[in-house]
């Protein structure tokens, strides 16, 4: 099966009134007309990225070498936005990021019929409604989160993250049932749920190698919860032969299954 799909976390479009505001009136008059272009160019980076731009020494001296314009320049003119509020002072200083509560405003208005959205708290100037976004991805903002075991904080933040390690490890057509394993095990004693990244990354290697055994992912999970079993482990099903398991296929029905969700994803940007 092919690898999954990459996360889109930009976008493709974003408003630009005709009229623009004193802000950018500002930058012209200082800057003039190339001033006011380089802004332009840098909103269109920002959205076609996300809600912000990492803008450091190496994203520089490639912005400027695509537009072609002198680095003191661009350089000039992102500190007259800082100046005048229209990138976020305290995220630029901190991380090197370029951001702004407008831009994050507009930028969520725009995805928010996605089926997944991927966030980093750390950037954010607004708050965001949870109930009115399907999915939320929350990333650490140094990139690290291989290896770390971080507390996850309510259930609507597990699925995220759940959602996002079954389309990573191409578990697309058996998610529903991933999900009714979740709630399965969020119904038992404490000491049994789903509490961190790393245990939902333990289910998903015990997914993996029931494939890899050719176990069905479905009947290993409904066996699992018919046991009483804490995960659907390939090694409970050793010793008596696989029996009542179908051998998992590549069959047509599946890879529709992946494509049509595929086709979904694309249609809602």
């Amino acid at each position: 099966m092919p690898a999954g799909r990459p996360l889109k976390n930009g976008v493709d479009y974003f408003p630009l009134d005709v009229i623009c505001d004193d802000k950018f009136e500002l930058i012209e008059a200082e800057h003039g007309i190339s001033g006011f272009g380089i802004l332009i160019k840098l909103y269109q980076k920002i959205y076609a990225n996300n809600y912000y731009i990492i803008f450091d020494k190496k994203a520089l001296l490639v912005f400027s070498n695509r537009i072609n314009v002198d680095i003191n320049l661009i350089n000039a003119v992102i500190n007259s936005c800082i100046e005048w509020d229209i990138f976020n002072k305290k995220l630029h200083k901190k991380y090197n990021i370029l951001t702004s509560t407008g831009i994050q405003k507009r930028f969520f208005e725009i995805v928010k019929r996605r089926k997944v959205v991927e966030i980093c708290q750390d950037f954010l100037l607004i708050k965001i409604d949870i109930n009115a976004y399907n999915n939320l991805i929350n990333v650490d903002h140094n990139q690290q989160r291989k290896g770390k075991e971080r507390k996850v904080k309510g259930k609507e933040t597990f699925k995220t993250y759940l959602q996002e390690k079954i389309i990573q490890n191409n578990l697309i057509e058996n998610k529903d049932k991933i999900f009714e394993f979740y709630k399965y095990r969020m119904a038992k004693p404490v000491k049994q749920r789903y509490q961190t990244e790393k245990g939902i990354d333990g289910l998903m290697s015990d997914l993996i190698q029931c494939r890899k055994n050719g176990l069905m992912i479905f009947d290993c999970i409904e066996k699992a919860m018919q046991k009483n079993w804490q995960t659907p482990d390939p090694s409970y099903f050793k010793n008596n032969n696989n029996k009542g398991f179908t051998k998992q296929t590549r069959s047509d029905q599946n890879k529709q299954a992946c494509m049509e969700f595929i086709n979904e994803e694309a249609q809602n940007g």
